[in-house]
């Protein structure tokens, strides 16, 4: 579950000296890729759960980003962006490959202190 993988990398991260550390936090992907629709649709039932979904893992990267030394970076990225069913299809394309700028323009947000301002 999302709380079991936060936990064990905010362990990992108090409990272990770090030259480089990665976290790839799956359920981001799946949420928009099986289960879009209910947000669109603003179901009653399961619309709530993806803001408290991303609420969480807003506060989980609030507590990365406090845990780490201010003179680390700290990169977060996505592995692709979303179309949102701008042209007909909610996720990447369900195994099809395209280039639309919807996919291509990825989220990245970086902290390189001495070379980036915060």
């Amino acid at each position: 579950t999302l709380e079991k993988r936060i936990q064990t990398a905010l362990y990992l991260m108090d409990h272990e000296k770090w030259d480089f550390f990665q976290l790839h936090v799956m359920e981001t992907d799946r949420i928009n890729h099986f289960l879009w629709e209910y947000w669109d649709n603003q179901d009653e039932t399961y619309a709530p759960r993806f803001l408290q979904f991303y609420n969480r893992i807003d506060e989980f990267l609030g507590e990365v980003a406090d845990r780490i030394d201010q003179d680390c970076e700290l990169v977060i990225l996505s592995d692709h962006g979303e179309e949102l069913y701008d042209r007909g299809d909610y996720s990447s394309g369900h195994g099809h490959l395209n280039l639309y700028s919807e996919l291509t323009r990825i989220p990245l947000v970086m902290r390189l202190p001495g070379v980036l301002p915060a």
